[in-house]
């Protein structure tokens, strides 16, 4: 009999420390999923640092790869799939008998153009206005993909016009500065370890945009007008950059995770399109707003 209570009791307590066993398991787990979904925000400094990193990392490798199809589209005739040659001539009679015959050109896109930019808006409403829905359509990888492919060569014939109605320098100095802008802004994250202000990007948006300009003027004073120009229109998109960069990190609409660095580069990648989409979502905002 005294085995029996003794198996009894020896029973009772291990099923009591089983629980107990069980119990705390379930307690650590529920605390590592509250530190994983704490995790998945960006809100500590040092996460939104790691974050910074990469956005601007991987926009920087963006813009190199822009540049690489243009390289492709220069010495090849990959671009006339985009760019058409127009021929406008017009004739008249000035002496009664001779005709004379004046001609001018100019580039136009084509269909194809126009089917990659609406591509390209689509990507970009999808990523900004899809929020956690939209961004699972496609693998962040194949997202992209199709940015590279329709934003990239979009980009490339936004480059070619400038090259055709101004000059090659002029995209060369331009994009070559903001992607210096870029460099300049992930080096201060990296190195400082801070979080990106307004103020600061700003700052370093003026000084590297001076500085290319003070350069070139150095080389060739004879076009330090044109070198203000390039250098005025490098401020405008840095600035610009610096500034949709604070307003999606803190707009808790996007719902931006810790591992969805690759949705704000390629937001910002495409950030000519940026303007449609605030346009629009200001108007989708007041709409709600008049409707409540």
């Amino acid at each position: 009999m005294n085995n029996t209570f003794t198996n009894n009791v020896n029973q009772s307590t291990q099923q009591q420390y089983l629980d107990l066993q069980s119990f705390e398991t379930q307690g650590q787990q529920i605390q590592k999923n509250i530190y994983f979904e704490q995790q998945d925000k960006l809100d500590g400094v040092s996460v939104r640092i790691n974050f910074l990193k990469k956005v601007l990392a991987v926009l920087l490798i963006e813009f190199f790869i822009t540049f690489v199809i243009f390289l492709i589209g220069e010495f090849t005739y990959l671009l006339d799939v985009f760019l058409e040659y127009i021929i406008i001539c017009t004739y008249y009679d000035k002496y009664g008998d001779e005709t004379y015959e004046h001609c001018y050109y100019y580039f136009a896109p084509t269909w194809v153009f126009y089917l990659f930019l609406s591509a390209s808006m689509t990507l970009q409403f999808t990523l900004y206005f899809g929020r956690q829905s939209g961004r699972q359509v496609m693998h962040p990888y194949l997202f992209f993909f199709f940015y590279q492919i329709f934003f990239g060569f979009t980009f490339t014939v936004i480059w070619t016009i400038m090259n055709l109605n101004i000059n090659i320098m002029a995209m060369f100095v331009t994009w070559g500065t903001v992607a210096l802008i870029i460099f300049g802004l992930m080096c201060y994250v990296i190195f400082e370890e801070k979080d990106l202000s307004f103020q600061v990007g700003a700052i370093m948006v003026f000084v590297i945009s001076l500085f290319v300009f003070i350069i070139f003027v150095i080389i060739d004073s004879s076009d330090a007008l044109q070198f203000l120009l390039y250098a005025f229109i490098s401020i405008i998109y840095g600035l610009y950059l610096v500034l949709e960069l604070r307003l999606m990190l803190n707009q808790n609409s996007l719902k931006l995770q810790i591992d969805e660095y690759l949705v704000l580069s390629m937001l910002l990648y495409a950030l000519m399109l940026q303007p449609v989409v605030r346009i629009c979502e200001f108007i989708y905002n007041t709409c709600i707003t008049c409707s409540s």
